[in-house]
């Protein structure tokens, strides 16, 4: 069962009076963080939740039903590369394109016409700093 979402036109308002700039100093103080090896998980855990400090978004976790008592767990994440190709990505590209395209996805969230490009920007950004789930 997914997780239910907030209406997207409460999610356009919350954007533009609020979750720019709260995103933007997230994403930020997220970034600042990466960089410094002993922050990085500091840095991915903000992340992972930059989409819900922009957007409200709420994480897609998929809850698998186990036994018949009606309990459930969390689905396995995608499949990511090996994790030494990670670190390689992360060292050599990730936290310098991250920190482009975080940028770039904030422009792009001013305007009213590619909003949109930028919420879903928003939303590639642990994949892109880490190839997590990719």
């Amino acid at each position: 069962m997914p997780t239910r979402q907030v209406p997207i036109i409460v999610r356009l308002l919350y954007f533009f009076f609020a979750g720019l700039w709260i995103g933007t100093i997230a994403a930020e103080i997220g970034w600042i963080c990466c960089v410094t090896i002993v922050g990085l998980p500091l840095g991915i855990y903000i992340f992972h939740r930059l989409p819900l400090v922009m957007t409200l978004k709420m994480p897609d976790e998929q809850m698998i039903p186990v036994g018949p008592y009606g309990y459930y767990r969390i689905a396995p994440p995608e499949q990511s590369p090996p994790l030494p190709a990670r670190i390689v990505w992360f060292i050599l590209v990730g936290w310098w394109f991250s920190f482009f395209w975080v940028n770039l996805a904030l422009i792009l969230g001013v305007t009213v016409i590619f909003t949109p490009v930028a919420f879903w920007m928003v939303n590639k950004v642990p994949a892109l700093l880490t190839l997590e789930g990719v």
